[in-house]
């Protein structure tokens, strides 16, 4: 029987709700199954601490590997649709999947060292912007993957009900959808972003580049995939403002995106990622700390 951690565990019950239930009662009999499936030998657990279990094995077919499993969900088919349409470029190689049944087997990237193991700010978004220059490529078909647009609307419309408890974080919101409307004009192209372009979705490779991992696959301008690299460095040094600007003084020189640019489009997804967390049901003693980070985010916007 496998041990999953407790909070991993109630992160995916706070996620998933009452699907949990039937999901962790078969989970033993789900892995064996395309363990022989897909012959996989010596399986071991790793906690991400995140609504997948990931675990290293190896197979038989295609050596080291990453056996991820999950509550069945359309970000599943849509991580899973992703890795095809990069084809193990850029991105890991995708080897099997099931979606239907929440489980797929990836590339495992060695040494698989993060963007996080790097200990200078600067030299971490030289290497994300290098990373990235290249990286997107043409997509339109809204039928299988969702759209920027789509996100930002599906929260407003759920924020706007609850705009009363949340009202500092509807009012950012709302502002983010007008900055997200007024850059739409300029900034149209239709390309297979990742949508959750952070540190720990870059693993050093064998080749001393980059491999991108766990996509979300969302269709939008690339000028929106820099905001998540961003807002993860609020996590390490916390919100310094000085720090901030340097970074995207480096994005837009590397880029070639103008600083204004960029900083709009931080706005937009820090406001939408912080209402995220109250729709995913975050705990209330950290409403406080999303309304101080749209508010800081907010005060980095009036200075470009």
């Amino acid at each position: 029987m496998i041990d999953i951690p407790k909070d991993s565990k109630d992160k995916i019950m706070r996620t998933f709700g009452h699907k949990t239930e039937m999901f962790f009662s078969e989970l033993d009999s789900l892995i064996l199954e395309y363990k022989e499936k897909w012959k996989l030998n010596n399986l071991i657990y790793f906690d991400s601490k995140t609504i997948n279990l990931i675990f290293f094995c190896t197979s038989e077919l295609h050596g080291d590997c990453v056996l991820k499993v999950c509550v069945p969900n359309s970000e599943i088919i849509t991580e899973i649709n992703t890795l095809k349409c990069y084809g193990g470029k850029v991105m890991c190689n995708l080897y099997e999947a099931n979606p239907e049944r929440g489980v797929f087997l990836i590339e495992r990237v060695s040494p698989g060292y993060t963007l996080i193991n790097i200990s200078s700010f600067i030299e971490r978004t030289e290497l994300f912007s290098n990373s990235i220059k290249n990286l997107h490529i043409k997509y339109s078909n809204t039928n299988i993957f969702p759209t920027y647009e789509n996100w930002l609307e599906n929260i407003y419309v759920y924020m706007k009900k609850i705009k009363d408890k949340h009202s500092k974080l509807f009012n950012h919101l709302d502002l983010a959808m007008n900055l997200y409307y007024d850059l739409k004009k300029q900034f149209n192209r239709k390309c297979l972003l990742h949508g959750d372009l952070h540190h720990a979705n870059m693993l050093l490779n064998e080749r001393k580049s980059y491999t991108i991992i766990d996509p979300k696959g969302v269709i939008a301008d690339p000028i929106f995939e820099t905001s998540r690299f961003i807002e993860n460095e609020f996590d390490f040094t916390g919100l310094k403002k000085e720090k901030i600007i340097d970074i995207i003084h480096i994005l837009s020189k590397n880029l070639n995106t103008r600083e204004d640019i960029i900083m709009k489009c931080l706005f937009i997804d820090n406001a939408m990622s912080c209402c995220w967390h109250i729709q995913d049901n975050s705990p209330e003693d950290f409403y406080k700390t999303l309304e101080d980070r749209c508010d800081f985010v907010y005060e980095l916007l009036k200075i470009f």
